[in-house]
């Protein structure tokens, strides 16, 4: 695990709020940064199928075949159906507008939909790519990439970064010739006061892109996930 941790403390009343609510207490404010990074193992693929039309029966019929293609496809490559997302036909009218004649000309209609699903491996995301057909009609674009276990990662980050807090906390405190009397406040956000933060932790990596069918260049990369706690102790005077 790569965890990196931030501590900053603070030994003065700032004249905010939250100073009035600690005037004449000492304290030590708190940031803990945890981060651990990951290979993302879900790999969400968004496929639009649109096209702006008057012919409504030859356009609706090709757009339903080829929902219909995709979904089958994502079957026979064992996608379960709980990460195949379907969505109804929207229909809507489009124009252009003229400028001489100062009007909106109609231009047709624009019959769309998306078909949604989650790969649990890029390897099994490129294949489903190659297996469907080029169309026209058709935009791919990749969702950000995730991790499945994110949740309990990021549990485990906070206790890593509460307990090096405390830690960080006794040993500043102690050398100033202080001791850690309580805690006055915890939370996932910082209070109305300064924090100075001395190291930049990266933010999530995300991939997104929408190209054509064939020239997709994808790679799992990384995340970093990341879990924050800000810490105010009271120290003895």
């Amino acid at each position: 695990m790569n965890i990196k941790i931030i501590f900053i403390f603070l030994l003065f009343a700032s004249t905010n709020v939250f100073a009035e609510d600690t005037v004449g207490k000492p304290y030590i404010a708190v940031h803990g940064t945890a981060s651990e990074q990951v290979v993302p193992d879900v790999f969400p693929l968004r496929i639009t199928l649109s096209e702006v039309t008057k012919d409504t029966a030859s356009t609706q019929a090709t757009i339903e075949g080829l929902s219909k293609e995709l979904v089958r496809i994502a079957s026979e490559k064992n996608v379960p159906n709980t990460d195949i997302k379907v969505g109804a036909l929207r229909i809507s009218p489009e124009f252009d507008y003229d400028s001489k004649t100062e009007t909106n000309v109609f231009k047709g209609n624009l019959y769309e939909k998306q078909v949604s699903i989650r790969f649990k491996s890029i390897v099994a995301l490129k294949e489903y790519m190659s297996k469907i057909p080029a169309s026209r009609l058709m935009r791919l674009q990749t969702g950000s990439f995730e991790y499945s276990k994110a949740s309990e990662v990021r549990k485990r980050l906070i206790d890593a970064a509460a307990k090096d807090a405390r830690e960080s906390a006794d040993a500043m405190a102690a050398a100033v010739g202080k001791k850690i009397i309580g805690v006055y406040t915890v939370s996932n956000a910082g209070a109305n006061i300064n924090y100075a933060n001395s190291i930049n932790v990266a933010s999530n990596n995300t991939f997104a892109r929408s190209e054509a069918i064939g020239s997709v260049d994808l790679s799992e990369g990384t995340l970093d996930i990341n879990a924050d706690i800000y810490i105010v102790y009271l120290i003895d005077g």
